[in-house]
């Protein structure tokens, strides 16, 4: 650190020396006769490629292109833009621009020495050198830098890049910055930004981000001309507080809220009101701002009731009054109200009680649950001092840091990222997404590894540290309720494959993968129930975070539980992975359990298969053999009907006649031990016997009898 102080004051000195640019002389300084020493820059000694003639060059560019330079920190301030737009270009002059930043650094630009931190602690570009690194941020956090005041804050909560854990130390840096925070807000620097964390995941978050060419702001401009009062408000927000990418405009936003003020409209009432009040803007008219700010409370808004009361507390001293609108208010819902019901209690200035540490924390921590940052400020300090409760310095930490990180400086940082993003400039908001994250804050991280993630080509190979390790990890390590699922389930998979500085460890994937499944990711879900089918012990400690008690009498049902949750939670239908995933373990399921039954009835069936072709095959083969047979005998029966019908009819013609031919038929017949008949061509001899050729004309005679007793003149029908 020392040597680095040593170092800066000598170059310092150089540029006020005017040694950095020998040739301006007092020139360079006081910038004069600019243009015509401008070819004296370099002319000495063009083709020189040293680090101390690039640097002296490049001074030199950006002094000229000035015009005019008021004090050093200018020249610093055009030097950390040079640099910055260097390393948007390309990383791969990274070890020449780090000594641009160094220059600037040293010219009281702090922001150029909290970049150099981030180059040189992540190797960017350049050989990794976390010492230096630190020694960089501390000197520039000795200027009240808020992003170095974050990343030694961060650095000290949990002990990274050769900083020692001190958690009070911590507590010390976030405090700081969270003090400033406030302040940064209320200032209304156009160039601030209001701090807002959205995910590259959340798709929609990304669209609703505009500026003011997008078509959201064009829209809302549009209808606020109307005399739309939503849109009026709307716009008038965005431009008052620099929000989904809008530059500042507090001028413009004031106008928007007048507007809607002229409309009697409540919300534009307060906003015009306060903005009136406090100078916001416009020009300050106290009597004009309460004026509006009363209307509005009038009619029931709550911001203006605590209004009212914030006015009757500090400018009237009338407590009473105060306690009466900050009640109101706060049965609305307003988290300032009850913040300043805290500040009452705890200054004992509610009417009729005495001070109440304990029922101003409570106040406190109810308002800082709904994001006051006031309150999160005095939560914090009640925690690491122990006022009204036992100190809890971890939980200070963390509410320090929760206000912190809204600080304006990284709501810059964020937008410039996101908005290069949505350019299609990965690597430029890699650079920008891991400033923040250097700062220690959540969404940077988780950003930064998703960038890793999805743009590796473009990003890791500059980057010396394991990027998607480093920083899913660190994004995990927030509080439950600031990790995303998604961080979960990717350090899962990191620790399921393993990497190149880690051995796979499936004991701590199935954890990462069930604190995941407790925010119903289904992803999670499907990967604990892979983790099953391939015989992972779980703790029971796991299990019991994921699972039902009554899913823990075998694996058959754990699994059955978790695809049936990741299938209800999935956006796909039955037949997605968890559905086929479930109809698989079912079905392998039954296998298992009906196993021998479903082999004998396989065998049964493929002996009833067998037996069943067989005897079709046989038909198949012989059906002319069958056929044959049958047609004789068929045939033979025909004769035989065909002789006694012949009887039959000649019976109707003439019975007298008919029954001596039949009788002369039988006696030949009986006569004749053989009769021969004739078929395609065959001879067939048939034995014949005679008491059944007389039975048989017997029979036929009788039968003639009486048909024709019963039908005289007739023969079934057929005219004689």
């Amino acid at each position: 650190m020392l040597k680095l102080l040593h170092i800066c004051q000598i170059i310092k000195q150089r540029i006020i020396d005017k040694v950095t640019c020998p040739s301006f002389a007092r020139e360079v300084y006081h910038l004069k006769q600019m243009r015509r020493h401008k070819p004296l820059c370099w002319a000495s000694d063009q083709s020189n490629q040293s680090l101390d003639f690039y640097i002296k060059k490049k001074t030199c560019e950006v002094v000229i292109q000035s015009g005019h330079v008021t004090h050093l920190k200018h020249i610093g301030d055009m030097l950390y833009e040079k640099a910055m737009s260097k390393l948007e270009e390309s990383f791969e002059e990274t070890s020449r621009v780090i000594y641009l930043l160094h220059v600037s650094s040293c010219v009281d630009n702090h922001d150029a020495a909290f970049v150099s931190s981030v180059i040189l602690n992540n190797g960017v570009g350049t050989r990794q050198n976390e010492v230096a690194a630190v020694a960089y941020q501390m000197r520039s956090a000795m200027n009240d830098n808020r992003l170095s005041l974050l990343a030694l804050a961060h650095k000290h909560r949990y002990g990274l890049d050769s900083v020692t854990h001190d958690g009070e130390q911590a507590y010390g840096y976030f405090k700081k910055v969270a003090d400033q925070t406030q302040q940064d807000k209320n200032t209304h620097d156009p160039q601030g930004i209001y701090t807002e964390h959205i995910r590259l995941t959340d798709e929609n978050s990304v669209n609703q981000q505009t500026d003011e060419s997008g078509d959201l702001f064009l829209w809302l401009k549009h209808q606020a001309k109307q005399g739309v009062i939503s849109a009026q408000i709307s716009l008038g927000r965005l431009l008052f507080w620099g929000s989904q990418g809008v530059r500042r405009n507090l001028q413009e936003a004031v106008q928007l809220y007048r507007m809607g003020a002229e409309q009697n409209d409540p919300i534009a009432m307060f906003d015009y009101g306060i903005a009136t009040f406090m100078g916001q803007g416009t020009e300050k008219n106290t009597t004009e701002g309460l004026s509006y700010m009363r209307k509005s409370a009038e009619m029931g808004n709550q911001y203006a009731l605590n209004s009212m009361g914030w006015y009757a507390m500090n400018y009237e001293r009338n407590y009473t009054r105060a306690a009466e609108y900050y009640e109101k208010a706060y049965q609305l819902g307003t988290p300032d109200a009850g913040y300043n019901l805290g500040i009452m209690h705890q200054n004992g200035w509610y009417p009729n009680k005495t001070k109440d540490l304990k029922k101003a924390y409570d106040y406190f921590a109810w308002a800082a649950a709904k994001n006051q940052m006031e309150a999160g400020i005095s939560l914090a300090l009640y925690n690491m001092r122990g006022l009204a409760y036992p100190r809890n310095p971890d939980f200070a930490v963390e509410w320090a840091r929760f206000i912190a990180e809204k600080n304006p400086h990284v709501g810059m940082l964020l937008n410039k990222a996101l908005k290069t993003y949505r350019n299609a400039e990965p690597r430029v908001s890699a650079l920008y997404y891991l400033m923040a994250a250097e700062c220690g804050v959540e969404v940077a991280s988780f950003n930064f590894a998703y960038l890793c993630e999805t743009s590796s080509e473009d990003i890791t190979k500059y980057i010396a540290k394991d990027c998607m390790l480093r920083h899913y990890n660190l994004s995990t390590l927030r509080e439950p309720q600031f990790v995303d699922s998604y961080a979960l389930v990717k350090m899962g998979d990191l620790f399921w494959y393993g990497t190149s500085q880690m051995q796979p460890n499936l004991t701590k994937s199935a954890q990462y993968y069930a604190d995941a499944a407790q925010q119903n990711d289904p992803q999670a879900l499907f990967n604990l129930a892979i983790l099953l089918e391939q015989n992972v012990l779980f703790p029971k400690a796991l299990l019991a975070q994921v699972l039902p008690q009554s899913s823990h009498q075998n694996t058959y049902q754990m699994l059955v539980e978790l695809y049936t949750r990741c299938q209800e939670l999935s956006e796909y239908d039955s037949f997605g992975p968890c559905g086929l995933a479930l109809y698989k373990v079912q079905v392998l399921h039954f296998w298992k359990e009906y196993n021998m039954h479903l082999v004998l009835s396989g065998v049964l069936g493929v002996v009833l298969t067998v037996l069943i072709s067989v005897y079709l095959v046989r038909r198949s083969i012989h059906p002319r053999d069958i056929e044959s047979s049958s047609t004789t005998h068929s045939e033979t029966s025909q004769e035989q009907t065909l002789s006694t019908d012949n009887c039959d009819i000649t019976i109707v013609t003439s019975q007298e006649q008919t029954t001596d031919n039949c009788e002369n038929d039988l006696v030949t017949d009986a006569a004749t031990p053989k009769k021969e008949t004739e078929r395609m061509g065959t001879t067939t001899i048939l034995p014949v016997e005679p008491n059944l050729l007389e039975k048989e004309g017997k029979e036929s005679k009788t039968s003639g009898d009486e048909l024709s007793k019963k039908s005289p003149g007739h023969t079934n029908g057929i005219n004689p």
